[in-house]
């Protein structure tokens, strides 16, 4: 059978017309220790989704993207057909051998826990076919990641409606292009299917840089994705989104970002967060029929945010910067929490500067500054009341790569991380569990990160 496929592969490279290949990635691995030998332990301030990644990842995590060309091309105007696909795979970085084989164990408590070391998943799954609805654009269908925007020092995506779909984009209107994309996501708990209709328009000029506008219409309906029952109320959501890239200098780059969202992508206090990153898929936008006062609360429930980044690569020869600046506030309107009272607005602060200082070309010191603070991040349970959170971070890392730059890969690290925060954040720190009466932690290793 396997020469079926194989010898019309063999007979075009004989031709000397072989489909392109390309084999892209991602990786980061490493070791890690913390005070008193244990296992190194990493720092996220209670109430936030992302945390300040350098010196302050437990994992090992890869990428493997393949992508391969479907149908050879006439000449370079003919269209493209591409095939994607992306693998994920994640392990707790402990030992050699890491597998999916579920492993138990009786806890000191005598509870009992089933877990696996190794996961895999697939994250992407489409076929884009490039030039058949006009010269620059691409049409594509099923599984994707879809035009992503991140913060790269948290990790963290801001905008992400990935997952099963199909749409144009990179269709050339005026001076910008038009980008149409529908998803479609079952949450993990079953429940309605949402459907996210997303609509951008992106490089428009605007003074020195490109302005691109998009919005995003969700519904979930009421029956389940499974079943077909009528179980749940249906709910929608808008967001708004504006994103302004300015190159002040070569060098030198700004990126300004606003965001809001109602509705679906407003906030859910089963979540305790908000929805504009979450695109649905997570069970939270579940309602069940007849509870009006939830489906009133969701209906009215918002998120804004604005996310400041200034870049400097090379400014004086040996020195690059990457700094972020980002603030959300996030209304439950009314939506009962653990107390059966409405749940505060939650406020974010996050801010941060990694500073990179070249003393080679193949060696740098990249630091990392960062703080968070959350309002009302923390439900403490002693007396049902709502706390504030606050954390500072801090890593020194010793780096080297083949140049020195924000984006230089492959980077082998050797890292100090120092955290401390604040009285209503102990024992809630430490990979979401904790240590005690402790108010800061330190932890040290090495890690290497790269992607191709």
């Amino acid at each position: 059978m396997k020469s079926i496929h194989v010898l019309p592969f063999v007979l075009t490279l004989m031709a000397g017309d072989a489909l392109a290949f390309e084999f892209r990635g991602y990786m980061r691995s490493g070791l890690g220790f913390s005070e008193g030998g244990t296992d190194q332990q990493c720092f996220q301030v209670p109430g936030a989704p992302e945390k300040f990644r350098l010196g302050n990842e437990c994992d090992t995590y890869i990428e493997a993207s393949f992508v391969q060309d479907m149908a050879p091309r006439a000449n370079d105007q003919s269209p493209t057909w591409r095939g994607h696909l992306t693998l994920a795979l994640a392990s707790s970085g402990h030992r050699d051998w890491e597998s999916t084989t579920p492993d138990s164990k009786t806890l000191p408590d005598g509870s009992f826990e089933v877990s696996a070391d190794f996961t895999a998943a697939l994250r992407e799954a489409f076929v884009s076919a490039g030039g058949v609805v006009s010269p620059e654009s691409s049409l594509w269908m099923g599984k994707r990641f879809y035009r992503r925007k991140d913060i790269h020092m948290l990790d963290f995506y801001y905008f992400d409606n990935s997952g099963p779909g199909f749409g144009l984009e990179n269709y050339q209107a005026g001076p910008g292009f038009l980008h149409l994309a529908l998803t479609h996501h079952i949450p993990t708990d079953a429940g309605p299917a949402q459907k996210n209709f997303d609509v951008r328009y992106s490089g428009i000029p605007v003074g020195g840089g490109f302005l691109e506008v998009a919005g995003l219409f969700a519904h979930a309906g009421k029956a389940d994705s499974q079943t077909g029952e009528d179980l749940y109320e249906s709910l929608t959501g808008t967001s708004l989104h504006l994103f302004l890239e300015n190159t002040f200098t070569p060098e030198l780059k700004n990126f300004l970002v606003f965001q809001y969202g109602q509705g679906l992508y407003g906030a859910s206090g089963a979540l305790g967060g908000s929805m504009i990153d979450q695109r649905g898929g997570f069970g939270s936008q579940n309602i069940a029929k007849g509870n009006d006062d939830l489906l009133s609360q969701r209906k009215g429930s918002k998120t804004f945010r604005v996310i400041e980044m200034l870049r400097a690569e090379n400014v004086a020869a040996n020195f690059s910067f990457d700094s972020v600046l980002m603030y959300q506030t996030i209304d439950f309107n009314g939506e009962k929490g653990a107390n059966s009272e409405a749940i505060p607005d939650k406020n974010e602060l996050t801010v941060g500067i990694r500073p990179i200082l070249a003393f080679s070309p193949q060696f740098a010191l990249v630091s990392e500054v960062g703080y968070q603070k959350v309002e009302n991040g923390i439900f403490d349970t002693t007396d049902n009341s709502y706390e504030t959170s606050q954390l500072t971070k801090f890593t020194l890392a010793p780096t080297v790569s083949p140049s020195v730059g924000i984006w230089v890969r492959p980077a082998l690290r050797f890292f100090v991380t120092y955290a401390q925060w604040n009285d209503a954040s102990k024992g809630r720190v430490l990979r979401g569990a904790g240590r005690g009466d402790e108010t800061a932690g330190l932890s040290a290793g090495t890690q290497v990160e790269a992607w191709w």
